[in-house]
């Protein structure tokens, strides 16, 4: 697109939408087995595959230091890391060790020592006039010239400080006597104690507004120096201040650094588990899609474990059968379209919060220019510009953006800073925000200047369309990219194909809206508005909204496609997202490879890729998780280790995305997986229960570092509970049987180069109340302990490793060949697959008549009605080899019981009052004739009723309370016979009631001094002044904090009466809510 300087007038005052934010906002990537796939279908760091290529298109952003692309033809780039090295060993003369040394090193015409990656110049020893100083000296950045570092040097006239320098130390250029001029230094921010002194021929010093500290005696006796600098810096005002000559070079529009993504993923490839879980991903023998389609699909890359695969597909099922059929290029298009519809969501989550802190950091740059000069000049004292400063923070203009209350910023500032509407302070924000400056900084910062657009003037909605704008232009980069690697890479024909034709879709289409942008703005006579024009581009950057309104799809489509009931489409799913999981795993690592290899310029280039390659690559194995179970489930196989592994991989998934979103790295975890009607009770090393994950419905969710997911297994018909637990955390499990049937347990740890290492034992026998301890869990042997109704151990199973060796099934014994039961009764059948070390023990049990007896995937068999039938036990692998049982069902005669007199309700109780004080809500309520006794119940806020407290009194002091929160009561009367309670209905509206404060007055030097009681939970008070009992009350003061309990009101006047209330008020989810007024209390001021 061609380039036009145009000036846009855009009005809007400043505004945006809410924005999610991750905690840990990009993941770290894997350890350091690379991609090439062995024989064992594992990753090596062989890219074979090549690098992406650098088009035209993203060519702005590409460092030129990245090798072109390597056809398949070519040979394979070089593993950089040979058996027996790690990366910190790697030969690669870019890296260097972060040490700390205070040996003298010399390099050329400099003498040096190290700290961390960093050179500090302590002597120069060469006697040129002119020196330029290297921004690195052996690969380490020059950060500091140290004390007297050039001190005396006489020979030196000119000088250029690099940019990587950021202090220059005490007495650094004394008494250089010949020096003239002085270049550079834009990240320069201090210079030291005399660092200049009597350098009396210094002409000239460009100093940049990173500079924020000169000691003292800096320049002192240079006479004919003149400092060059930017309007409103500090470098003026010091200038002003030492009485030497200031020079501006115009208002200074700094180059904004891109979000800098090196820092998390640093921590991340540091984080053991963090990298083991990443490493986890690239393999692909840990995923059942890919295993599936490369043990049976001629055409996938036959890179997957042998061994792996006989394990699940060995048998006479015929899987291969459904890879029959080649995948066309618009089912391919489907499914590209549907991962990237699943990627959206964390992918713009990704790009705006890069935006949002490049955003903020210009707003705030540019605002505290040369001191908050554009504050002062527009009037404010230095008290009010002490308070805009207290408010105009990072931390507070990043809450804007989360906030979804606010759509101005001024408003925001204003709640926050508890400012008045018609404010010096908030004015000034207003003119500020649309102001020529910020709009000239934003416009240079951002990155649409590129693309022709410049923002003269801002104005009422336009900063959201503009963020809007960036934050998804980032987005679509990466989704552009991403296309752009499998157009180029990708051996399979349809991706291929369908990659290409996607990518021109969305790139044609931003580049079209854009131009059409510039153009419209630089024609001044056009009348579309430039909002609209705005909206339009915004609506169009998704790269999912450009795609579905090309090819006519809608949202949500991932979730229609990887769960239609098409048998064919789910094949085809599952081969293409198999050949998509490969090709991004490639680019995941490529990308963290060359993060490792290249300089520091180059390294936040490929952070980003690695960062957003790692969330798509995760989206597309769930993806194709949910493909295979859907699949397995539509077409009824007898697959039931094969769904319960998918199972177990997807909830690795869930669980890692949600660990890094809320802690940012993830530690080592081990994955349990329970089969079997059980409630599982987790135990921390102290013996005490922090959760239990009940069997029944499908949920998941955590209790701090704990997940958890119940699941529904169709071809089990079971649910299972899947737990992820932290590593030597010392916790165990309980197993509580809801029902008969037999436990299956498996524990999945991952290893350090992202091999799932899974051990396994089956067929515990349980009955409705036994109890399983499993203890060890990231050990080498996890114990099974089967309890006793007194705890003590009955029988104790060993998880053991997953077999490698195929062993195939032999014969079927069952402990029974008869069963005699009661219509209603259960009764389970043990069944035994030999030889005991077989690979594949699925079995598969049925019934002749479901109608007299039915039997469940377990092998327990229930009575329907009486008569004859006959329960058969297969072998899944092979039908051929099954048992049969005969079942006879006999009908119980039910004697007759009499019936019981019915135990009368209670009425319901009568609600009295609610009192509230500063620490203690108190609800009361009448007596209820031939009551027990009665069950409170408290609800907070629009929660659900819980009962909190049994009594047998009439009322209850609640202290379990907080500021802020509105707490409901009612009540339930019960009436106890034979140990069974009986209760009564309830009051459904209940008494509410907030906390509040109690006040007192006093007189103190004719001032009204009002003092309050501290109210549990508050973190403030607002203090309320009326001159009348009844007349409108007035807020006088905002007291930030809980602990203050006093205020002075200074502004009353003598002989006049006074009346005060006081409302404490408490943060919930960043708000603040008040609780209830206190007593009005009044005072004459004598």
């Amino acid at each position: 697109m061609k380039k036009k300087l145009l000036a846009v007038i855009l009005t809007m005052a400043v505004s945006c939408q809410s924005l999610p934010v991750y905690a840990g906002e990009a993941a770290d990537i894997f350890s350091d087995s690379g991609t090439e796939m062995s024989e064992s279908g594992e990753s090596t760091d062989d890219f074979s595959d090549g690098e992406p290529e650098k088009d035209v298109e993203t060519a702005e952003e590409t460092p030129q230091t990245v090798p072109e692309l390597i056809s398949p033809e070519e040979e394979p780039v070089e593993n950089i890391f040979t058996d027996d090295q790690n990366e910190n060993d790697s030969s690669d003369e870019n890296q260097v060790s972060a040490y700390s040394t205070d040996t003298e090193l010399t390099y050329g015409n400099y003498k040096y020592t190290v700290s961390g990656q960093q050179a500090i110049i302590i002597k120069y020893i060469g006697s040129e006039s002119t020196v330029k100083i290297p921004e690195k000296i052996n690969n380490y950045v020059v950060k500091t010239i140290g004390r007297s570092a050039f001190s005396s040097c006489s020979s030196l006239k000119k000088i250029e400080i690099p940019d990587s320098v950021t202090e220059i130390g005490d007495y650094a250029f004394q008494y250089c006597g010949s020096l003239t001029e002085v270049t550079g230094g834009r990240q320069l921010k201090k210079i030291g104690y005399e660092a200049f002194q009597y350098c009396q021929k210094l002409e000239s010093i460009t100093l940049y507004p990173t500079v924020t500290s000169i000691s003292s005696l800096a320049f002192d006796e240079c006479r004919l120096l003149t400092i060059y600098g930017y309007a409103g810096s500090y470098a003026e005002t010091y200038a002003s201040g030492q009485n030497i000559p200031f020079q501006s070079l115009g208002e200074y529009i700094p180059e904004y650094e891109d979000y800098d993504y090196t820092e998390n993923l640093n921590r991340w490839i540091q984080d053991e588990g963090t990298a083991s879980a990443m490493a986890y991903l690239t393999r692909d023998g840990n995923f059942m899609n890919s295993m599936l389609v490369a043990q049976w699909d001629d055409s996938f890359i036959d890179r997957v474990v042998e061994t792996m695969s006989n394990m699940y597909f060995r048998g006479k099922d015929g899987w291969k059968q459904i890879f029959a059929g080649e995948t066309s290029q618009n089912q391919a298009r489907e499914v590209l379209i549907a991962l990237l519809d699943s990627y959206s969501g964390t992918v713009l989550d990704l790009s705006q919060a890069e935006t949002m802190k490049k955003f903020v950091k210009i707003y705030l740059d540019t605002f505290k220019q040369g001191d908050w000069a554009y504050a002062a000049a527009y009037g404010l004292s230095n008290d009010e510009i002490k308070k805009l400063a207290s408010v105009c923070t990072e931390d507070t203009l990043s809450a804007f953006f989360v906030d979804k209350k606010y759509d101005d910023l001024a408003d925001y500032l204003q709640n926050v800073g508890h400012f008045a509407a018609d404010s010096k302070v908030i004015k000034c924000i207003k003119s500020f925000s649309s102001s020529k400056n910020f709009a000239k900084t934003l416009s240079n910062g951002m990155d649409l200047i590129s693309n022709g657009l410049s923002i003269i003037k801002v104005g009422t909605d336009t900063i959201k369309r503009y963020y809007d704008i960036v934050a998804l232009a980032k987005a679509d980069e990466m989704y552009s990219e991403m296309l752009l690697y499998l157009k180029n890479n990708c051996e399979y024909d349809p991706i291929c194909e369908a990659a290409k034709e996607l990518y021109g879709v969305i790139h044609g289409t931003y580049e079209d809206q854009m131009m059409y942008l510039s153009n419209a703005a630089f024609d001044e006579l056009s009348d579309v508005a430039l909002e609209s024009m705005l909206t339009s581009v915004a609506s169009a950057l998704p790269l999912g909204t450009v795609i579905y309104t090309s090819y006519k799809y809608s949202t949500g489509l991932a979730n229609i496609l990887f769960n239609t009931g098409d048998t064919q489409k789910q094949v085809d799913n599952m081969r293409c997202v198999a050949y998509i999981g490969y090709y991004l795993s490639n680019w995941m690592q490529y990308n963290k490879r060359m993060y490792q290899q290249s300089g520091i310029s180059d390294k936040n280039y490929y952070a980003k890729r690695t960062i957003f390659a790692f969330y798509m690559l995760m989206k597309s194995r769930t993806a194709g998780e949910t493909s295979v179970r859907k699949y397995l489930d539509i077409m009824k196989r007898s697959s039931k280790k094969e769904y319960t592994y998918s199972l177990q991989v997807t909830s690795t998934l869930e669980a890692i995305e949600k660990c890094l979103k809320s802690s940012g790295v993830l530690g080592k975890y081990s994955n349990s997986v329970i089969s079997c009607p059980v409630n599982v009770e987790v135990y921390d090393k102290s013996g005490n229960k922090v959760l239990t994950v009940y069997d029944g419905q499908e949920s998941s969710g955590n209790v701090g570092d704990i997940y958890y997911n119940v699941m529904y297994h169709p071809l089990d018909q079971d649910y299972v509970k899947i737990i992820n637990l932290p590593q030597d955390s010392g916790y165990t499990l309980k197993c509580i049987a809801t029902d008969m049937g037999k436990v299956e347990y498996y524990v999945t740890d991952i290893g350090a180069d992202g091999t799932a290492e899974r051990k396994e034992t089956d067929d515990i026998p349980i009955s409705k109340g036994s109890t399983i301890e499993i203890t060890n869990i990231a050990e080498e042997k996890p114990s099974c302990k089967l309890l006793d109704e007194k705890g003590n151990v009955k029988e104790e199973y060993t998880a053991q490793p997953e077999k490698t060796e195929y062993i195939e099934v032999a014969e079927i014994k069952t402990d029974t060949d008869a069963v005699n039961l009661k219509v209603g009764e259960k009764v389970l059948i043990n069944a035994q697959i030999l030889p005991d070390n077989a690979t594949t023990k699925n079995i598969i049990w049925s019934s002749a008549d479901d109608t007299i007896a039915k039997i469940n995937s377990d092998g327990v068999v229930e009575g329907m009605a009486a008569g004859e039938t006959t329960a058969r036990v297969a072998s899944a692998e092979n039908r051929d080899l099954f048992k049969e049982i005969k079942v006879t069902v006999v009908k119980e005669e039910t004697p007759v019981i009499p019936t019981a007199t019915p135990i009368p309700k209670p009425s319901a109780p009568k609600l009295s009052k609610l009192t509230v004080s500063n620490n203690s809500i108190t609800f009361t309520w009448k007596k209820v004739s031939g009551a027990s006794g009665y069950q409170i119940y408290r609800k907070t806020d629009s929660g659900k009723w819980t009962p909190i407290k049994t009594t047998k009194g009439t009322s209850y002091k609640d202290t379990k309370v907080k500021a802020g929160y509105k707490y409901t009561y009612t009540v339930k009367a019960y009436k106890t016979v034979k140990r069974k309670k009986t209760y009564s209905s309830y009051n459904k509206k209940g008494l509410s009631g907030k906390l509040t404060t109690v006040i007192s007055l006093s007189l103190k030097s004719h001032k009204a001094v009002i003092n309050w009681k501290k109210t549990t939970g508050a973190v403030g008070y607002y203090i309320y002044r009326s001159t009348s009992a009844n007349g409108k009350f007035s807020k006088i003061k905002a007291v930030a904090r809980g602990n203050t309990l006093k205020y002075t009101d200074k502004s009353v006047k003598k002989n006049k009466k006074y009346y005060y209330k006081v409302v404490p008020y408490g943060k919930i989810k960043g708000k603040k809510l008040t609780g209830t007024y206190s007593a009005v209390k009044k005072i004459v001021i004598k």
